[in-house]
């Protein structure tokens, strides 16, 4: 229950009551007049009716004051209540963002497996997932400042962010990443984990400081959620989808251009 509508609804109300009984105050007191003072109301009347219609243009007055306060009042607090909302679903949004790549960060997989998924699960939905990591993307920054690994990873996440699709991206921990795409298929998710991959290799990484231009290549492992899964089940048959997608990678002839080696595993 709205308690604060509930106050605003009894104050209006206690204001009607006021209204209510000042004008059969002022009855009474008229009827009095009448019947016990004829004489003297006749004479008095005018002054005694003009008083009156004062009074009563006064409190009809008041009423439209605080009539109209009330409902600037209640339009302030639809604002007010309005800019709330939008504030903590910005603070909700900043906590669930990486700091470096401005995707998702942990807590977004923890909020998905709490809130969303089981209602997936209960409609029938499908769910399937990825998990993605740059292919020796140490030995690709070695001998580097950490900060040049970390400004591929920012530019990463630019050519990778998207705030329309309905499908999750998010960065699980140093060059790792997960997708997470809710109702839907293999074929969907399988596209999409390559339109990133293709996004990763499309050009190399220009960053200050670094001696030439990196490039990189992104292996992935793709699985569906199954109905007797919990989340340790889900992350560990990823993992090793993925350990699979880089050993294959490992074993591609080293004459290939690096943009033509990303390698997907589906288990």
């Amino acid at each position: 229950m709205d308690w604060k509508k509930v106050g605003t609804h009894l104050s209006a109300d206690k204001e009607k009551l006021f209204s209510s009984i000042i004008l059969v105050l002022l009855g009474v007191i008229g009827t009095t007049l009448k019947e016990k003072w004829p004489l003297l109301l006749k004479e008095v009347s005018l002054p005694i009716w003009g008083v009156g219609t004062i009074f009563l243009g006064s409190v009809g007055v008041m009423g439209l004051f605080f009539s109209k306060k009330e409902e600037v009042s209640s339009q302030t607090k639809q604002a007010l209540q309005a800019r709330l909302d939008a504030l903590e679903k910005t603070r909700a949004d900043v906590d669930e963002r990486d700091w470096l790549t401005d995707l998702y960060n942990l807590r977004k997989f923890e909020s998905f497996i709490k809130n969303d998924l089981p209602g997936l699960v209960e409609g029938r939905k499908d769910v399937w997932a990825a998990l993605l990591d740059i292919n020796q993307f140490k030995n690709k920054t070695s001998g580097s400042s950490i900060l040049i690994a970390s400004e591929v990873l920012r530019q990463l996440g630019k050519r990778w962010r998207s705030r329309d699709s309905k499908d999750i991206i998010l960065r699980w921990g140093g060059d790792e990443f997960m997708v997470i795409c809710p109702d839907s298929d293999m074929e969907e998710i399988t596209g999409f984990v390559k339109r990133l991959q293709e996004k990763a290799s499309e050009k190399p990484f220009i960053v200050s400081g670094a001696e030439k231009a990196i490039e990189i290549s992104v292996a992935a492992g793709i699985t569906q959620w199954h109905e007797d899964d919990d989340k340790w089940k889900f992350q560990t048959r990823l993992g090793k989808a993925l350990q699979a997608a880089k050993d294959r990678y490992v074993s591609l002839p080293s004459k290939m251009e690096e943009k033509e080696k990303y390698t997907t595993e589906i288990r």
